[in-house]
């Protein structure tokens, strides 16, 4: 193979804190023969020997991993790519256009989605109940998750529809910061899925494995009363506490009360007896005062009968209490906002469904405080691409 020097071409390579211009020589095949075995062996119709060299010939967008690790933060930080293009250029000193920081984002989204999917297979073989309790931990370990929805690109064709993505958030007792206003979360892991539940659970099996779930003595999952959440939560993480939000059966015990009163006062009576029942865990209690109304139906007001009905059995708010559980899911709602919401459902925006995960697990690491994972994988890639050209040249 005869390869000849076709020119000298400028480019500057990525590099944290400013754009590093080289000068490279390209050198190209002399006859057909060469270009055949050139494309045979490479893949390619040239070759820029500085490249090699300096171990970037496979890199992807010519970006050291950390500059490719920081255009992906800020791809998800800003409310868009064209934010995030602005905010890289006036930090590093160099020009990015909106487009390749968006191509940089979905290839970083795609390896730490990829990372996800294997720790689910993974979780997805541990049989739970050979884990080893005997040295249970005393913690407390907390798990909250919810569904909300973005907008998503119909495949195939035009227009986009509403998809659901599954968020759950895990922390323990000891993570918890008590302050005169409420409670903070110190440190939490946060595992995102747009798909099935029965999908799902096997990400966030494997949060739970890699959070010691299995080891801790009192395991408490708190959400609100969709009706798929409890049954799901019985059939695949048994021998578990369930707590109902306390706060969502107030706002629906109110919200029915208006429905099914009509004077003012008979509605705050009634909304006050439910409220007090409901901090006193008395199911009974609600159930007896209500039975006139468990047939009750209006069109965007549940029936508090029917929903006591069906979640009385996470409703003892008294014993949690007494225990010092947290009874409120109020670190999930606010989870979705920072996690999903303010980067993927702003006015206008949609998404397709890999790069709307790709997104939503890089949210989910940097929120969790794991972002040096997403260094790595970035950075093991760029081993294997190295790897793979060296092999390929054996």
């Amino acid at each position: 193979m005869i390869l000849k020097n076709k020119d000298r071409l400028s480019k500057d390579i990525l590099i944290r804190g400013r754009s590093l211009p080289i000068m490279r020589t390209l050198l190209v095949p002399a006859d057909k023969e060469s270009a055949k075995r050139l494309d045979d062996l490479e893949g390619v119709g040239g070759i820029y020997p500085l490249d090699q060299k300096l171990g970037i010939d496979k890199a992807p967008f010519k970006a050291t991993y950390k500059m490719v690790a920081e255009i992906a933060w800020e791809g998800i930080s800003c409310r868009s790519y064209k934010e995030a293009a602005k905010r890289l250029s006036e930090k590093n000193r160099f020009d990015i256009c909106h487009t390749q920081v968006k191509r940089v984002t979905d290839y970083v989204g795609k390896l730490v989605f990829g990372d996800d999917c294997r720790q689910a297979e993974e979780a997805k073989n541990v049989d739970t109940s050979k884990i080893d309790k005997r040295k249970a931990r005393k913690d407390t370990i907390y798990v909250q998750f919810d569904g909300s929805f973005y907008q998503e690109n119909i495949e195939n064709g035009p227009g986009c529809e509403w998809k659901e993505c599954k968020i759950g958030i895990i922390f323990k007792d000891s993570d918890l910061y008590h302050w005169a206003n409420g409670t903070e979360v110190k440190h939490k892991d946060i595992v995102g899925y747009i798909g099935k539940a029965e999908d799902f659970k096997y990400h966030l099996k494997a949060a739970l494995i890699r959070n010691g779930f299995y080891q801790c003595r009192t395991r408490i999952f708190i959400t609100d009363g969709a009706r798929w959440i409890l049954p799901f939560l019985q059939k695949n993480f048994p021998d578990c506490q369930y707590i109902l939000d306390k706060y969502h059966a107030k706002e629906n015990a109110g919200e029915f009360a208006s429905a099914i009163k009509r004077s003012p006062k008979q509605r705050k009576d009634l909304t006050d007896s439910l409220f007090e029942m409901i901090d006193n865990g008395d199911v009974d209690g609600i159930l007896n005062a209500l039975e006139p109304y468990k047939d009750f139906k209006r069109q965007g007001v549940v029936n508090f009968y029917e929903y006591v009905s069906r979640l009385g059995s996470c409703m003892h708010y008294d014993e949690y209490e007494k225990n010092d559980w947290m009874v409120g899911s109020g670190n999930i709602e606010s989870c979705h906002r920072y996690t999903m919401q303010d980067r993927m459902k702003r006015p206008g925006q949609h998404w397709n469904r890999q790069n709307g995960q790709g997104i939503l697990s890089l949210k989910c690491r940097k929120e969790s405080n794991h972002w040096d994972e997403v260094v790595e994988l970035i950075r093991q890639d760029y081993i294997r691409r190295r790897a793979s050209k060296t092999s390929s040249k054996e």
